[in-house]
């Protein structure tokens, strides 16, 4: 038994440590002196103060702020670029235009100017491009401040963080878990695909039907299955043998927040509230600038 409980132990303790992680690149940028969880409050603050407002005039301001906090980060643009490329796709091509499609789409009487007339009643006005322009800043503002989350903060500080925002040891490890099994994962799939490939699969060249290429997809499907339900299974068994969730658990890396973090904790708790008031004086609606032409 003591074999047993020893092997297990072993077993787990490679597999925890062989969990992946979203890369970290390591500085001493202000940013990266930060504490955690005023680099979450930060772009909690940012996301819904953009939400709040789709005038242009407030969202270049918080865009600037944005892009002020992420260029202290210092982060090099061979690190980040596979981050930028994701988001920028999707804020352009996704949202930017699939927003100006829908506006023409909807038939509303819009009296502002026609920019570009399509087929099937469609017409592309100034206030479609001025809203998906809007959408597509908030968007903006979001990604300035989310991507410096994974790169400056150390994977082992993620529960730290959430625990000191209030949320129970449960939470906070399922969510720290979480965060880093997504590019375990990832990583686990590409490997299998390598595997497959070595063997002979060929996987860009599925043919025939849905039922066809899902039944095809079976060597891919099946080992990366069932290497999550067993890493989820060791995972179980290493929290159990360490007692988890017996006791209130001691976190090893807290720390108290630094002046500066209050400063801009503050400073961020007084641009929500502007924004509110700005919401609540000024309204909520779109603000059209004037027609160039």
């Amino acid at each position: 038994m003591i074999w047993s409980a020893r092997s297990c132990a072993t077993r787990d303790h490679m597999f925890v440590g062989m969990i992946a992680s979203f890369k970290y690149y390591p500085s001493n940028s202000p940013i990266h002196r930060l504490d955690p969880r005023t680099k979450f409050a930060l772009l909690l603050v940012a996301t819904f103060s953009a939400a709040l407002l789709p005038d242009l005039r407030v969202l270049l301001v918080l865009l600037a702020l944005a892009v002020l906090y992420y260029s202290l980060a210092r982060l090099p643009w061979q690190q980040t670029r596979t981050a930028w490329s994701f988001f920028i796709f999707f804020i352009v091509v996704v949202v930017g235009f699939n927003t100006v499609i829908a506006g023409a789409g909807s038939g509303g009487a819009d009296s502002s100017p026609v920019l570009l007339p399509l087929p099937l009643g469609l017409d592309i006005t100034w206030r479609d491009v001025i809203n998906a322009l809007s959408i597509m800043m908030r968007m903006l503002i979001g990604a300035f401040m989310a991507i410096p989350i994974t790169f400056t903060i150390k994977p082992t500080r993620f529960g730290v963080a959430f625990r000191g925002m209030g949320l129970g040891d449960r939470i906070a490890f399922a969510v720290d878990l979480a965060i880093r099994l997504v590019p375990t994962y990832g990583a686990n799939f590409a490997s299998t695909v390598d595997a497959q490939r070595a063997r002979g699969f060929e996987f860009d060249k599925l043919k025939g039907g849905i039922i066809a290429r899902l039944q095809r997809l079976a060597p891919l499907a099946v080992p990366v299955t069932l290497d999550a339900i067993v890493s989820g299974e060791d995972i179980a068994n290493a929290l159990d043998m360490r007692g988890f969730g017996t006791r209130p658990r001691t976190w090893i890396h807290a720390r108290r927040l630094a002046p500066v973090d209050w400063i801009l904790l503050a400073l961020g708790a007084a641009i929500l509230v502007g924004c509110l008031w700005w919401r609540v004086a000024v309204g909520g609606e779109l603000w059209l600038p004037p027609f160039p032409l």
